[in-house]
């Protein structure tokens, strides 16, 4: 009888487990030690091989009955050559291998999504409240202002997690606006703005508005500056003023009102994170009321 090529190796393993292999017409059936014939756990008669499977799957069941009947043991599957041992002892083949690395890597990808769920929250609770002081999310610009911030910011200091382009930051400023998990790569981008923004919480605006002007290639604001040196000359007195009667009854000389340098500055500084929708007539006329203030110093 001509015997498959396919088929051979687990006959092989059959007659190595003391088992014969006899032809039955145009199949064979299978013979223990002692020459009777191996009959089918599942009732069905003896166990019947086909000398020349049709396919895979006539393979297949051919190996499920002999494991069954206990003809050859899972470790002699000559389609599965086994890799290991499985956590109760029994051996692994090379298919529950590849299912159990899978289900490592999918565990694997899943705890990555939590870790990085719960980075984007964080961020967020750091990220809402600075939006917020800056004017909100309705500000005029302020979608757009963020984008350019956290993008400069990254990529001028050299870290390799920086966005491709502003557009790419942009994306990742909508994704913590809307909620949404950040890549690992954007949580670096916005735990490293974060941290220089906290670092002095009273002046976030000014150090804010000191990055939007880096980022668009504007000159940094201008510090006073402290001189060591020789004494100045004293000032030169100007000239007397009109006399002007005080609230106390006392004559006093007035030389000029000061230059209202603390409207200006307060008028600015009022304006910084306001919606642009909101009129500006209020806080203009607070700046007149500080300039009155100022001149009647």
């Amino acid at each position: 009888m001509r015997i498959s090529a396919e088929i051979k190796p687990l006959l092989d393993a059959a007659k190595k487990n003391g088992y014969k292999i006899v032809p039955s017409g145009k199949h064979m059936k299978v013979l223990d030690s002692k020459g009777r014939v191996v009959i089918d756990k599942d009732g069905n008669g003896p166990v019947i091989i086909s000398s020349t499977p049709s396919e895979s799957r006539d393979r297949d069941m051919t190996v499920t009955k002999f494991i069954r009947n206990g003809i050859i043991r899972p470790d002699q599957d000559p389609w599965k050559p086994q890799k290991g041992k499985q956590a109760d002892g029994t051996p692994e083949t090379i298919d529950e291998e590849k299912q159990r690395r899978e289900a490592a890597r999918l565990e694997g990808l899943a705890s990555a999504n939590r870790e990085r769920a719960e980075r984007t929250r964080k961020i967020r609770s750091r990220w809402e409240p600075i939006i917020a002081r800056l004017g909100g999310w309705d500000k005029r610009g302020m979608q757009s202002e963020a984008g350019l911030i956290v993008y400069h910011y990254a990529k001028t200091r050299g870290r390799e997690e920086a966005p491709a382009s502003v557009t790419s930051a942009q994306q990742m400023v909508i994704r913590v606006k809307r909620g949404d998990t950040l890549s690992a790569k954007a949580c670096v981008c916005f735990e490293i703005l974060l941290d220089d923004l906290e670092r002095q919480p009273a002046k976030m605006q000014e150090r804010w508005f000191d990055l939007l002007q880096e980022a668009k290639g504007l000159p940094p604001r201008r510090e006073k500056s402290v001189v060591i040196g020789p004494p100045r000359p004293p000032a030169p007195v100007p000239a007397a003023g009109p006399l002007q009667v005080l609230e106390g009854g006392k004559d006093e000389e007035v030389f000029g009102p000061p230059a209202p340098t603390l409207a200006l500055r307060a008028l600015a500084e009022m304006m910084i994170g306001q919606p642009a929708e909101r009129d500006p007539k209020e806080l203009v006329d607070i700046a007149h009321q500080i300039l009155e203030m100022e001149l009647r110093r």
